[in-house]
């Protein structure tokens, strides 16, 4: 998944993501290596042999800027 972030007022601080959990949250990086802007693009790699059954799941994305404040983003998922 390529993923493009953008905060108006505050460096992005940290992405995150979970399949199928709240609990089990997993850091990236941006693809420059370095958090240090207010647009970040991200690359998001999940191997679907090893990562995930056949079926249905849900890609849940947290992002928070440098100060703190957080957003969540969900995205369907079909492994065929």
């Amino acid at each position: 998944f390529e993923i493009k972030v953008q905060d108006e007022l505050s460096a992005i601080g940290k992405l995150e993501y979970t399949i199928d959990s709240n609990d089990d949250w997993i850091g990236t990086i941006p693809n420059d290596l370095v958090y240090d802007t207010l647009d970040e693009n991200f690359t998001i790699k999940i191997d679907t042999e090893e990562d995930l059954t056949k079926g249905d799941h849900i890609l849940t994305i947290k992002v928070s800027d440098s100060v703190g404040n957080t957003t969540y983003k969900t995205v369907d998922v079909k492994v065929e």
